[in-house]
């Protein structure tokens, strides 16, 4: 029995001086498309070259003003049993290349929705759109905001598209909004009463962040469409102008015209509810301080998306608040909190954090709630977490630098707020706070650079330095006089910035050629999010149960990366045993303060060195953190009683302190 043909697959796109982004459009469809058709409209840049290069057959084809008529143009050219439409500043998720493929193979379908990816405003949303569809079961309608129309059923997918087309500079961004409201408004001239037409320029307005004249257009609109002539477009556009509405900070018109829509809808048989509008009508309630009734049009909204999921092949046009579930959650999470209910509250934050590891409110509004019932500990996870999720916000970075100085943990708090200070270079408040974790470290010098900078002091008061204060000041250059101030204060110092130890560990693995970095002391991975581009294995210690599990889901997708919980002191024994090759060791599991761990002692530093020279390996490289503990105090040995130990296992190597770090390797 012969085996059924596979299906073909046609990637058909329409361009348009797209060079920046074609590349990597193309890249992540080579392998599973059977052919690319693209349409060129007029590029002037090297789009089309790029296009050929990847094997793609490239048509011209004049702008007529009409994104219909130039998609259903590639599609005259395409010879697949299936249609792949996609554009160039959008990728294919490679993982789900075998979803693709399985989803083609189902005779029920003649369409697939696939969930597109949008950053917007540094924050990802999710939307869903049929993206693919049988050639010949389908057809483009209107000249701007296309819309697909596909004969049958369509199945629903959790296939990604990653689309960067809404992260752009701001001038591209308005001319590509300059463009869209040309074409809406040329529409509009032909037909004043397309309903469609009126919907997408009203929220073109609003991406505009025109709120004022997308409200103006709503109320044009509505004196024309009416519930008789066109239900479902009248309701498209009341809720458009209650999204203008909400953004405008009118809450109480919002909730007019949603409920206007919702009872239209009703009165006309329209079931299940508009899961749109309830998204916004719970929004509204939410702004407006109702927080009951928002916590019940969020569960309203939570319930719908249940429903819409399982039934979308039923749903003629796209949903916008689909993928928006990660907001519901933060919705509630707000509203549950100011009632008093914070440990639900704090349930529904971390359910948006894991529902979408980008969304920035999230993280602010859960850190935010820890630090209202005085669990600072973890508010500093919480926006950590963030921060190690590629999220840099000048707030996040200024909240770490205030909830490490209420642990007093100082010299946590100066990176985070330097990093702030690069941004806001002139906030009063945060120069005196770095000023002052400087002080109270003994760093003198520094703290009088932060508190001069804030105006705080007399410059006069300063003469006794040999630094041009001036010239720092002028320039902004807040880490060059960190670092100077930090390597002329002898020995009160604070720990070593971040980015120093971070080029230390760096240029050591270089220059002894190691690949496998051992860390004892995790807190919650900053260094081995740091270092997980330079070892090919990195292993790292953790005692305390919450942080590794935490520092565990960070590094869930990195195989090379492995999280280890118990005591350095009785597990690096364990781990040596697997390991045949030189490694360089960061040893940093002393106890430092609230919010780390602590084991038996305060530093495990001798049984670890004791298990390292003990090793078959001979010629390992170690680097010991925070010199400043080790004063013989609290268990800890002095630096030269760590010395006499390291010369007695291993005579004639180098033991060196530089920097506030212990280098300890082969001569």
């Amino acid at each position: 029995m012969e085996n059924p043909k596979k299906p073909t697959i046609s990637a058909c796109m329409i361009v348009k001086n797209e060079e920046a982004l074609l590349p990597a459009c193309l890249n992540s469809i080579k392998n599973t498309v059977d052919e690319i058709i693209v349409v060129d409209t007029g590029s002037t840049d090297n789009t089309v070259a790029i296009a050929k290069s990847f094997g793609a057959r490239v048509y011209h084809h004049a702008w007529n003003d009409s994104f219909s008529e130039a998609r259903t143009h590639s599609l005259g050219y395409a010879s697949g049993d299936w249609i792949l439409q996609i554009d160039a500043d959008e990728e294919l998720e490679q993982a789900d290349i075998p979803a693709l493929r399985q989803a083609i193979n189902n005779p029920r379908y003649n369409g697939v929705a696939v969930a597109i990816l949008s950053t917007i405003n540094d924050n990802l949303h999710k939307f869903y759109h049929t993206r693919v569809f049988r050639r010949g079961k389908a057809f483009y309608q209107d000249i701007i905001h296309e819309q697909i129309m596909v004969e049958g059923e369509r199945l629903p997918t959790e296939i990604r598209l990653y689309h960067h087309g809404y992260n752009l500079n701001k001038e591209k961004m308005r001319r590509k909004w300059e463009l869209t409201t040309c074409l809406l408004k040329k529409q509009l001239s032909q037909d004043k009463y397309n309903g469609f037409a009126w919907f997408n320029l009203i929220r073109n307005f609003r991406t505009q962040e025109l709120f004022h004249d997308g409200i103006k257009a709503g109320e044009e609109a509505l004196k024309l469409i009416t519930p008789d002539n066109n239900v479902r477009h009248y309701t498209m556009i009341l809720y458009e102008t209650a999204n203008c509405c909400l953004h405008a900070n009118a809450p109480a018109k919002t909730l007019e015209l949603c409920n206007t829509a919702l009872s239209t809808l009703s009165k006309r048989g329209h079931t299940p509810e508009n899961i749109d509008i309830v998204f916004t009508l719970a929004c509204a309630h939410l702004m407006e301080g109702s927080y009951s009734m928002a916590i019940d049009c969020f569960d309203r909204y939570l319930s719908l998306r249940e429903w819409y999921l399982k039934n979308m092949h039923t749903i003629p046009l796209t949903v916008d608040t689909l993928g928006y579930e990660y907001a519901a959650y933060n919705g509630l999470g707000f509203c549950l909190g100011n009632l008093g209910e914070r440990q639900k509250a704090i349930d529904y934050f971390q359910k948006a954090v894991n529902a979408n590891p980008k969304y920035l409110p999230a993280y602010e509004n859960l850190a935010r709630i820890y630090s209202g019932i005085n669990n600072n500990t973890e508010a500093i996870y919480t926006l950590l977490r963030a921060v190690l999720e590629g999220i840099h916000s000048e707030a996040i970075f200024l909240k770490l630098g205030d909830l490490y100085i209420l642990q007093k943990a100082y010299g946590k708090a100066i990176p985070y707020l330097e990093e702030y200070l690069k941004k806001c270079p002139h906030d009063k408040k945060a120069l005196l706070n770095i000023a002052w974790c400087y002080e109270e470290l003994g760093c003198m010098e520094a703290a009088i650079i932060g508190y001069t900078a804030a105006g705080n002091i007399n410059r006069s008061d300063t003469n006794k330095f040999d630094m041009n204060l001036e010239t720092i000041l002028e320039a902004n250059t807040h880490r060059w006089a960190v670092l100077h101030a930090w390597a002329r204060a002898g020995k009160i110092t604070p720990p070593p910035p971040d980015k120093e130890k971070e080029k230390t560990i760096k240029d050591y693995a270089t220059r002894f050629s190691i690949d496998i970095l051992v860390e004892t002391g995790t807190f919650v991975g900053s260094t081995t999010y740091a270092m997980k581009n330079t070892f090919k294995e990195i292993f790292s210690i953790e005692l305390d149960h919450n942080l590794c599990e935490l520092t565990k889901s960070i590094f869930a997708h990195d195989a090379h990366i492995h999280i280890i919980e118990g005591d350095s002191g009785d597990i690096l024994p364990k781990l040596l045993g697997t390991i045949q090759s030189t490694c360089l060791f960061w040893l940093d599991s002393h106890y430092s303060g609230k919010g780390t761990a602590k084991g038996e002692q305060e530093t495990p530093i001798l049984k670890e060195l004791q298990t390292i020279f003990a090793h078959t390996i001979m010629n390992h490289v170690i680097l010991i953190d925070d010199v400043k503990d080790f004063t013989g105090d609290n268990g800890y040995p002095t630096i030269e009683e760590l010395r006499s130990f390291v010369l007695q296992y291993r005579p004639g190597w180098i033991f060196e302190v530089k920097n506030g770090i212990m280098r300890i390797h082969k001569n």
